[in-house]
Parts: C-alpha cells; sequence; structure tokens
C-alpha cells in the first residue's frame, strides 16, 4: 500500500511541481493586481515621553505630525489614525532649547516611509520660587473728616512659583486697596499679582499665599490739602540762592483742618550749603519736608536744584557811581 502511494507521488513529479510554481506565481500576480502596495499618510498627535519633573515643557510647531507609511491595500481600510503613535523621547533632554527626534509606533503591517517634521525644537523651563516683598496701593477716597493713618499688611513677604523665565520678568508683587468711601477702620482681603518692570502682570507665576488680609486704619477731624512746597536754602556769607527748582512743585498733605486752614505752603529741611557747596554753579539735594507731628505728606523726599552765586559786592558798586 505504501509502494503504491509512493508510486503516485512520484509520478511525473517534475511536472507537478511546475503546476505548483505556476499556480504560486499565478497567486501572486492575481494578489499584486488585487490588493496592491500603497503608500498612505497619517496625522497623529505627539505625546511626550520620559519627560523629566520639574519643568515646564514647550515645544516649536503644532501638536501634530504627518506619518508616511507603506503597506498593502486592504491593511489601510483595517486601521485608522489611533493605531499610528508618535512621541518625543525626553529621557536625555536638559534645560534649555533642544531638537528631539520623533519616534513611531506602528502596526507590525506597515512600513515607515518618513514623518514631517523628523524633528521638534523642545525647550524645557525649571521651575524656580522667588521670595519678593508685597506692596499696596491705595484707591479712591475715605469719608469726608477722615484720612488714611496707616495700613496694616498680614504679611509682607509672598513666594512666586514659576518657569524660570517667566519668574525672572516678576519685578514686584502689588495689590490694591480700595477706600470706598469708608468712614471707619476697616479690613478687607486684597488680591495679589505679580508684574515686570514695566507694570504688566506676569501671568506664568503663581504666588503663595495669593491673597493678602489688609486692616486700613483712619484718623478723623483730620482734612487733606494741597500745598506749595518751598525749599529752605542757607548759603554762606557772601553768597546767596538764585533760581531754586523744587520737585514735586507741590505737595497733598493731611492734618487737623484748623492748621491746615492757615497754610498755603509747606517748607522743606533746612539745606545749608558750605563754601565749598559753591564751587558747583549748579547745586542738587534729596530731602523730606519739615512737617508738625500731627502732619504728613504724599511724597516723603523732594528734590531740590539749586543756582548758587556771588553776592554783588555792594562798597565797589558805591565806589563806581
Amino acid at each position: 500500500m505504501i509502494a503504491r502511494v509512493r508510486s503516485l507521488v512520484q509520478r511525473n513529479l517534475p511536472q507537478k511541481a511546475a503546476a505548483v510554481l505556476v499556480a504560486v506565481v499565478l497567486w501572486v500576480v492575481v494578489m499584486g493586481e488585487q490588493n496592491p502596495v500603497i503608500d498612505g499618510s497619517y496625522t497623529v498627535p505627539v505625546t511626550l515621553s520620559k519627560a523629566p519633573s520639574g519643568f515646564r515643557i514647550t515645544h516649536d510647531g503644532g501638536d501634530e505630525v504627518k506619518i508616511k507609511v507603506r503597506a498593502q491595500r486592504s491593511f489601510f481600510m483595517n486601521y485608522g489614525d489611533h493605531d499610528f503613535k508618535a512621541y518625543l523621547d525626553l529621557s536625555g533632554a536638559m534645560e534649555g532649547k533642544q531638537s528631539i527626534p520623533v519616534e513611531t509606533e506602528l502596526p507590525q503591517e506597515f512600513e515607515l516611509v518618513e514623518v514631517q517634521p523628523e524633528h521638534i525644537t523642545v525647550t524645557l523651563d525649571p521651575y524656580i520660587e522667588r521670595h519678593m516683598p508685597v506692596a499696596l496701593i491705595v484707591t479712591g477716597t475715605v469719608a469726608k473728616g477722615a484720612t488714611v493713618d496707616r495700613i496694616d499688611k498680614s504679611f509682607s513677604m509672598v513666594t512666586a512659583v514659576g518657569p524660570r523665565s517667566e519668574a525672572d520678568r516678576a519685578d514686584r508683587v502689588i495689590g490694591y486697596v480700595g477706600l470706598a468711601g469708608n468712614s471707619d477702620d476697616f479690613t478687607l482681603q486684597v488680591p495679589l499679582t505679580p508684574i515686570d518692570e514695566d507694570g504688566r502682570e506676569v501671568s506664568g507665576v503663581r504666588l503663595h499665599p495669593s491673597t493678602i488680609e489688609a486692616k486700613v486704619l483712619l484718623r478723623k477731624g483730620i482734612i487733606s490739602k494741597m500745598l506749595a512746597v518751598q525749599a529752605d536754602v542757607e548759603t554762606p556769607e557772601g553768597y546767596e540762592a538764585g533760581k531754586v527748582t523744587v520737585t514735586p512743585a507741590q505737595t497733598e498733605v493731611t492734618g487737623s483742618e484748623s492748621l491746615l486752614a492757615q497754610m498755603t505752603a509747606v517748607k522743606t529741611e533746612k539745606i545749608s550749603l558750605s563754601v565749598e557747596d559753591m564751587d558747583s554753579t549748579i547745586i542738587k539735594r534729596t530731602v523730606k519736608l519739615a512737617l508738625p507731628a500731627d502732619m504728613r505728606a504724599k511724597d516723603a523726599e523732594i528734590s531740590v536744584i539749586i543756582e548758587a552765586r556771588k553776592k554783588p559786592d555792594a562798597p565797589q558798586e558805591e565806589e563806581s557811581r
């Protein structure tokens, strides 16, 4: 029986092998025509892999890349965009800018042709902390007959947290205290804002805490009045002050109504000039105002510019006449 089977198999073996080979070739040709290898493209989002902690990570361009792949036509019908992955491996990334190649994950039936773009520029910006003082800015006015005596803050420093590029831009932290016509002492929660040197908010920085409690203490029976500022200049013998310029020329002063009603100007502290000072024709000083203990001025310091000169020699003038 075995011999008979072997005989049947071996009979016309070359012809049989040729027939099988022709059948395989025909199958490949038919399948190639019916299911050819083609190229296709997918647009997929880019994700970050192995990103280091403690950094704000940004990258140039959009959040997607275009992947061009190659496979038989039938496979394209069985897969969609979600089956293809693109990512940036940040395991070796450091602070600053760097170009990272785009990595891909494809179904095994597909061959990668190209990725556009092939590299993406990534910036790693480390988060830092800064301790910054708080400045309160008063807005509005209190009720008539009252003025602000002082403002007590619950704390004077806050912690600013943000990417280094943003935190380094923060120049100061401010909060606005609205007086809103109050006639009695009051307390309010003041939101705080980090700003740059131009007064613009630095949005990438968070403050801890983000609000401050401000207690506004008022003084009653007090009024405010704009008074001219006069420089009290004392020159050495034989000299005199010519033109004197003060900045600001006026300042807002608060005090009792009875006292301010009699005043039209307020003087600076005495500016005593020496003979050595007279070597310069222009003398500059920054001084405080000479105020009674119960009076206060809006401007703490006054800038004074003095044009110094010698007095005319009176006896010589009489002889010439």
